[in-house]
C-alpha cells in the first residue's frame, strides 16, 4: 500500500496526508481526525501551531464529513493560514485565512509543543517573540475557545430569538 492510500485521492484528508509525512493513515473522515489521532497517542490541542493539522468538525460549517488542512502560519489575532485540498475543488490546494470556528483540534507533529511551530509555513507562531508572548497567546487562545464555543453560540441563539420575535410582530 502506498502512502496516503487510506484516504480518497483529491479529498482534504488525502491532501493533508500528502503534505505532512508524519500524518498517520486510517484516521477516517476529517471530522474524526482529532479524536482518532488522540487515540493513537498524538497530541491534539486547541492552539493553532505551524505544521499542525487543523481538524474541522463535521456538520454545517464545512461538510457532513468535516475537513482538514495544514497550518502554515499563525497570526497575533488568533487567525491562521491554512493550506488545504478540496475546499475550492477536488485535487486543488488553496491557502486561506481561517478562524477557530468549527475547529475540533490541531494534531501536532511528533515532538512539537503547542504554539511552537513545526515543519511547515514561515515559522513560529506569528506572535511577538518576547518571553511573555507564549503565555499571553495561551490566555488569548483559551478566551477565544470559550468565546467560540459558548458566547458565540449564545449570541447566535439570541439573534435567532430576536428574528422569531420580529416575525411574530
Amino acid at each position: 500500500m502506498a502512502r496516503c492510500d487510506s484516504y480518497d485521492p483529491g479529498q482534504c484528508t488525502w491532501g493533508a496526508c500528502e503534505l505532512e509525512p508524519w500524518c498517520p493513515e486510517d484516521l477516517g473522515n476529517g471530522g474524526d481526525w482529532a479524536a482518532d489521532a488522540r487515540s493513537l497517542g498524538f497530541t491534539v490541542t486547541m492552539i493553532p501551531t505551524v505544521g499542525s493539522i487543523c481538524c474541522y468538525a463535521a456538520g454545517d460549517g464545512y461538510s457532513l464529513f468535516g475537513h482538514v488542512g495544514v497550518v502554515e502560519q499563525v497570526y497575533a489575532d488568533g487567525t491562521f493560514l491554512i493550506r488545504e485540498m478540496n475546499y475550492v475543488a477536488a485535487y486543488e490546494y488553496d491557502n486561506r485565512v481561517s478562524s477557530m470556528a468549527d475547529v475540533a483540534g490541531f494534531i501536532l507533529p511528533p515532538g512539537v509543543s503547542p504554539g511552537a511551530g513545526g515543519s511547515g509555513g514561515s515559522g513560529g507562531s506569528g506572535l511577538a517573540a518576547d518571553p511573555g508572548a507564549s503565555g499571553m497567546s495561551s490566555t488569548w487562545s483559551a478566551i477565544q475557545d470559550y468565546y467560540n464555543s459558548t458566547v458565540g453560540q449564545q449570541a447566535a441563539s439570541v439573534a435567532n430569538i430576536a428574528a422569531e420575535l420580529d416575525a411574530i410582530k
